[in-house]
């Protein structure tokens, strides 16, 4: 502002004296004088321009180190020295340039410390992390989710997500979550693994979809357990019908009268009551299974006797093996 009233005061003053050397010059008769006169009225025409102009480059030179500051701080140089403080104007417009400066250093320093924490806590994760911008264009992958689609960041940023799989089920979902803001999972198939896919949409305003999260887990190695463990319960059904088959079978032939012989009876009662154990021994591996699945557990190993494993099921295998004529 005082810039402002010292040139409209030299401005003011200078057209105040045009007019009165001017008046002067039509009062006087000699050549002399009105040519002094034109000559003062000359200088007092010239000298506020020359001062405007004077005053005006100063003001020229701080705007422009204000721009140069500006376009500093827009580069990341949040610390502005060349400031100009000539006047209380410009004093004040610099300290709230360099106030602005040292808010802009703090909000960009407290967004990269989380973009930090979010970037570790993502590479730590064992799940798979794709984030999609409004269009479906890749914008981040995880380190799990490098490994687990065999690309990186570099290669898929700003790509489509469809040019990075070829599930359509997943594919579908993430149109479906882009479009409509809708929830989903599927699994598929990827590079010999097994994936799931969750799709979850990023809410805008109006709940508008401003993009997409997709979380991939790995779950080869549990639908590997799944079938280990159907594979497993068709073995132990198998293993305890021989036991409960050889059982009936001795039991049904004593009720048809072999009691009545002693011999057989005890015979096929020792039988029985093999069975029996063989049975219970099966339950408890089962049992002992269980308890390794639940526990960490170190399998010893032992060594077993052939021909002691033979003395103990011949008795019930031998009437099968006559029966068949082997």
């Amino acid at each position: 502002m005082r810039i402002k009233w010292i040139l409209m005061g030299i401005y003011l003053l200078g057209n105040a004296l045009s007019l009165l050397l001017f008046w002067l010059a039509i009062q006087v008769d000699t050549g002399i004088e009105l040519q002094v006169s034109w000559l003062a009225l000359a200088l007092v025409i010239l000298l506020p321009g020359g001062v405007v102009f004077f005053f005006s480059s100063q003001l020229e030179v701080r705007l422009r180190r204000i721009a140069k500051a500006l376009q500093g701080i827009v580069r990341g140089n949040y610390s502005p020295s060349n400031l100009p403080e000539y006047t209380r104007e410009m004093g004040i417009i610099s300290r709230e340039i360099y106030n602005l400066s040292q808010q802009v250093k703090e909000s960009i320093q407290t967004q990269r410390q989380e973009t930090q924490k979010l970037q570790a806590i993502l590479k730590g994760m064992q799940e798979g992390v794709i984030s999609l911008d409004h269009i479906g264009r890749i914008l981040l992958l995880n380190h799990a989710a490098e490994k687990m689609f065999e690309v990186n960041q570099e290669e898929v940023h700003d790509k489509y997500f469809t040019e990075l799989t070829f599930s359509t089920e997943l594919e579908e979902l993430v149109t479906s979550a882009l479009e409509q803001s809708e929830h989903g999972n599927k699994e598929f198939s990827l590079n010999n693994k097994i994936i799931r896919g969750e799709v979850n949409p990023i809410h805008g305003e109006k709940g508008r979809s401003r993009g997409v999260v997709i979380v991939c887990y790995d779950i080869t190695e549990l639908r590997r357990l799944e079938q280990v463990r159907t594979e497993f319960v068709g073995n132990v059904s198998h293993e305890l019908r021989t036991p409960l088959t050889s059982i009936k079978g001795f039991v049904e032939t004593l009720i048809d009268g072999a009691a009545e012989a002693p011999e057989l009876r005890e015979r096929f009662l020792n039988i029985i009551h093999h069975e029996t154990l063989r049975l219970q021994r099966l339950v408890d591996e089962l049992l002992a299974l269980s308890r390794i699945e639940n526990t960490q557990h170190q399998q010893e190993e032992t060594f077993s006797s052939l021909q002691e494993a033979y003395n103990k099921i011949r008795p019930v295998i031998e009437p099968y093996a006559k029966a068949k004529q082997i």
